[in-house]
């Protein structure tokens, strides 16, 4: 081998190097560090590689937690701690939107928790203040998780996104994976066999306040919930659930809980997340409207 080609096979070789090193660094690039505790871990991910000159960067907070332990969804139920996100610190973030993916219902010690096991994504559509230069993101997560005990956390998230050219990063199809679990708005819905709202409203059983809900029943599926929100003076208890296959409905009492004597649930939005299986979908109703 000539001196010549020696010195071309190492620039080579050389370059490889450099690649190899290149690529490993753009595989992280889109995603924080893990914040790890003896309980799970949790990151900010990216969907795409660079800014680009889109208005919008979609990001996901992603929580992975370990066998039996839980985190909680917006309205954790009878125990736990909402997650709150403060993005404050972040540069060329003009503001971010969360999504939620349906939850699940747990039982623990007796209280009724809402929120998620194994793992979840919160997909966020995070708005650019100015398109084409990069995007520092930082977020403070106030989250807490669940087994036997309530534990609150607290963690500091950073990504830096690039300025330039997007492409789609290897964590879109997680961001999209969870996306696809978050509850369709009603009115979205294009199936004309899908669930529908077709009652609600208070009753009293002994003495105890229930909201009724009766839903059309979606084909092909088993197992229903539903998730009540109405602001910070009401609580709602697991529902009761009665399927009536013959009128092909399903029918919720769920328990009121008021957390102010004279709060008044027909004066207030009232949100209803029905969850069938997989599938989703949110109304939201004012009682006094119906």
């Amino acid at each position: 081998m000539t001196r010549l080609a020696r010195i071309l096979q190492s620039a080579l070789v050389m370059l490889g190097i450099i690649w190899g090193d290149c690529s490993e660094v753009a595989a992280e690039i889109s995603a924080s560090d893990w914040q790890v505790t003896e309980y799970g871990q949790i990151r900010l991910i990216s969907g795409v590689t660079a800014v680009g000159d889109k208005v919008s960067v979609p990001l996901g907070i992603q929580i992975k937690l370990k066998p039996e332990w839980k985190t909680y969804w917006r309205s954790p139920g009878e125990s736990g701690i909402p997650p709150g996100f403060n993005w404050s610190q972040s540069r060329n973030l003009a503001k971010t939107e969360i999504y939620w993916p349906a939850p699940g219902r747990y039982t623990s010690f007796g209280l009724d928790t809402i929120g998620y096991k194994n793992e979840v994504v919160f997909p966020i559509t995070a708005q650019v203040e100015v398109p084409g230069q990069a995007v520092s993101a930082i977020v403070n997560v106030d989250y807490a998780v669940c087994r036997d005990i309530c534990v609150p956390l607290q963690t500091r998230l950073h990504l830096q996104i690039p300025a330039g050219d997007r492409s789609s990063s290897e964590h879109t199809s997680l961001i999209q994976q969870f996306t696809g679990l978050v509850p369709t708005v009603a009115g979205e819905r294009t199936d004309a066999s899908g669930p529908i709202l077709k009652d609600l409203h208070i009753s009293d059983v002994t003495g105890t306040e229930f909201l009724t809900a009766v839903v059309r029943r979606p084909p092909a599926a088993e197992n229903y919930d539903l998730f009540v929100e109405a602001g910070d003076d009401f609580g709602f208890g697991s529902p009761t659930v009665k399927v009536q296959k013959d009128l092909n409905e399903i029918e919720f009492d769920v328990p009121v809980y008021r957390f102010r004597k004279n709060a008044d649930l027909s004066a207030v939005p009232v949100s209803l997340t029905f969850v069938a299986g997989i599938s989703a979908i949110v109304w939201s109703r004012t009682l006094s409207s119906d």
